[in-house]
């Protein structure tokens, strides 16, 4: 499949642009929603890295373009990008200050679907402190 053809089915899914957000909760949203395209667009993994990183903008290109200067990207796999963007966007800073809101978390002046929005979202970063069903 041609490069252009790839990228126009990656767009037209809805594939969402990434700015670099620091904020770990945006970053897993983008991350989480960019695969379930990929996953259901059926691409290789090198294809898959070539579709995300040209919906990277701002601070997360120029992130981008620091990693191609210290690896060959035109061999890297998903896998290899997962780890990558991992390194930069889910640092122990921002996950600890993340886990710190979580372990705050208390309804005040949110209505209760506002406070479960939230509690899910916090909770997806760091599910070892999230209580099991049973």
């Amino acid at each position: 499949m041609m490069r252009l053809e790839l990228f126009d089915r990656f767009r037209r899914m809805g594939a969402p642009e990434f700015d670099g957000s620091s904020d770990p909760l945006i970053a897993e949203e983008w991350l989480s929603d960019v695969q379930m395209i990929l996953n259901f667009m059926d691409i290789n993994e090198r294809e898959k890295v070539r579709c995300v990183t040209f919906v990277l903008k701002k601070d997360a290109r120029y992130w981008w373009e620091t990693v191609a200067l210290r690896r060959d990207v035109n061999i890297m796999n998903w896998d290899d990008f997962v780890q990558e963007f991992n390194t930069k966007y889910f640092n122990m800073r921002a996950m600890n200050l993340q886990q710190k809101e979580f372990n705050e978390l208390k309804q005040g002046t949110l209505t209760v679907t506002e406070a479960v929005r939230k509690f899910t979202q916090l909770s997806r970063l760091c599910p070892h402190l999230v209580p099991t069903e049973t």
